[in-house]
């Protein structure tokens, strides 16, 4: 699996917002070696990604389009608008392991940290890891309320995961 990651964004996307997610990220997963490109490039979301009937974008279409778009690295695509996946009514974000995910800020209330939380919870299951019933980053959300609470890292058991 590629130790590299592209980060997209929807011109939407505030670049003051996300400024220091490149580092930030990179510094979280340090001990996979994972890279980040500072070049935070441009992406909009493919029309087909567009589901009119619910004023929503399909997560796993946009995790496709980007992943085309970053060749052999992982991306993350960050996204301004709401989107859902199968049956849920909204996510904050999908991953196809292995390969990358999207966060949409939707529901992030502009805020840097609940944007980095999010972006390190969806590449954590890129690389492997399931949600977590400890105090963790990878604690599933089912609200805005419970993703404000979850921790900002992972757990000692998820970080034994993440190395192997």
């Amino acid at each position: 699996m590629s130790r590299t990651c592209q980060i997209f964004r929807q011109s939407k996307v505030s670049t003051t917002l996300i400024a220091d997610l490149p580092k930030r990220i990179e510094e979280c997963f340090t001990q996979i070696g994972l890279k980040v490109s500072n070049e935070i490039k441009v992406l909009e979301p493919p029309n087909s990604a567009w589901d009119k009937s619910r004023g929503q974008y399909k997560a796993d279409k946009i995790v496709e389009n980007a992943c085309k778009q970053a060749s052999d690295k992982i991306c993350l695509y960050l996204l301004e608008d709401d989107a859902y996946s199968g049956t849920l009514n909204f996510v904050f974000g999908v991953a196809h392991r292995g390969q990358g995910c999207m966060v949409t800020l939707y529901r992030l209330n502009d805020d840097p940290d609940f944007v980095y939380k999010e972006c390190v919870h969806e590449l954590g299951h890129v690389f492997g890891l399931g949600h977590c019933t400890l105090p963790c980053v990878m604690t599933f959300s089912n609200s805005v309320a419970e993703a404000h609470m979850k921790n900002m890292g992972f757990c000692s058991a998820c970080q034994v995961k993440l190395s192997k």
